[in-house]
C-alpha cells in the first residue's frame, strides 16, 4: 500500500470512530492511548473471525440428500439404475407418490423434484420435458401363443387418473375406449411385473422398465412384447422433470434430466 492510500485508510478509521488513534510524532505516527486500546480490541476480534472461519471451513461437510419422489413405476426400476450408474455416492430421500401428490410435495418442499409423465399443472411449478417413452404391452416368454389376444387376461393399475394434458386415464396408458380382458388389478407394479413374469397375465409397462427388468433375469424368464391388433397403439408419453419455479436449472437437475435421457431413450 502506497503512503497516500495508507494515510487515507487511517483518516477514514479515525473519522468513523470519532476519536484521534494516532499522533504525529516528528517523522512517525504512534497510537494515542484510545488507538492502543482499539487495537487491543480489534485485534482479539480478528482473531476470533478468523478462528470461527478455520472452524466451519475445517467442519466435514453433511452429504447432500437428493429428495425426489414419482410413481411406483420409476422408482422401483428407473431410479435404482440410475443411482446405480450415475449417483452411487449420493444420499436419496424417495417417496412413491401419485399424480397430483407429486406436484404437492414439491410445492410443500417436501421433495426437490418429481418425476412424471402424467403431469397435473399447478402454480409454482416448472415442467421440463426431458425425455420420451412408449408403453408396450409383455407376456411371458412362451405363454398365451395359441390365445387371441381379447381373452388374454391383463392385469391393471387400480388407481384411475384425472384430466391431465397427457390425455391418459390410466397409469399404463391403456386405451380407454378399447375393453380389454382385466383379472387382476394392482396398486403396485411390482405385482403386475410378478404376475406377468409367473405367465399368469399380461401386464402394460413403459418399454425400458421392461428392459431393465429383464437384465434380472434368465433369457427364458424375459417378459416378451405382446402382439396386440393395430387399433392399439401406444404414443410416446414425455417424461417431466418438475421443480420449484423460483429455484433456477441446477448443477444436480441437469445431473438428473442427463440419467433420465440415458435410461428412457427408446
Amino acid at each position: 500500500m502506497s503512503p497516500g492510500a495508507l494515510s487515507r485508510a487511517m483518516k477514514k478509521l479515525q473519522d468513523e470512530v470519532g476519536v484521534d488513534l494516532f499522533l504525529q510524532s516528528g517523522r512517525n505516527m504512534v497510537l494515542t492511548r484510545e488507538g492502543k486500546q482499539f487495537y487491543t480490541r480489534a485485534k482479539k476480534i480478528l482473531s476470533e473471525v478468523e478462528g470461527t472461519l478455520q472452524e466451519f471451513r475445517n467442519r466435514p461437510k453433511e452429504k447432500e440428500v437428493i429428495r425426489i419422489g414419482s410413481f411406483e413405476v420409476f422408482i422401483s426400476h428407473f431410479l435404482v439404475e440410475m443411482i446405480a450408474t450415475e449417483f452411487m455416492t449420493e444420499t436419496f430421500f424417495a417417496p412413491v407418490l401419485f399424480p397430483g401428490e407429486i406436484e404437492k410435495a414439491v410445492l410443500d418442499q417436501k421433495i426437490d423434484f418429481g418425476v412424471t409423465y402424467v403431469p397435473v399443472t399447478q402454480p409454482g411449478l416448472d415442467f421440463l420435458k426431458v425425455s420420451q417413452f412408449k408403453m408396450n404391452a409383455y407376456v411371458r416368454s412362451g405363454t398365451f401363443q395359441e390365445k387371441d389376444w381379447s381373452d388374454i387376461p391383463f392385469a391393471s393399475p387400480i388407481n384411475h387418473l384425472d384430466q391431465n394434458i397427457s390425455n391418459i386415464s390410466s397409469l399404463d396408458g391403456w386405451p380407454p375406449e378399447l375393453a380389454r380382458n382385466v383379472r387382476y388389478h394392482f396398486q403396485m407394479m411390482e405385482l403386475g411385473l410378478i404376475a406377468c413374469r409367473r405367465g399368469l397375465c399380461a401386464f402394460v409397462i413403459p418399454e425400458f422398465i421392461a428392459r431393465l427388468s429383464n437384465q434380472l433375469f434368465p433369457k427364458e424368464d424375459w417378459l416378451v412384447p405382446l402382439k396386440l391388433p393395430k387399433e392399439v397403439a401406444f404414443s410416446p408419453l414425455s417424461i417431466f422433470l418438475v421443480k420449484r419455479s423460483n429455484e433456477g436449472e441446477s448443477r444436480l437437475s441437469k445431473r438428473i434430466c442427463k440419467s433420465i435421457r440415458k435410461i428412457a431413450q427408446y
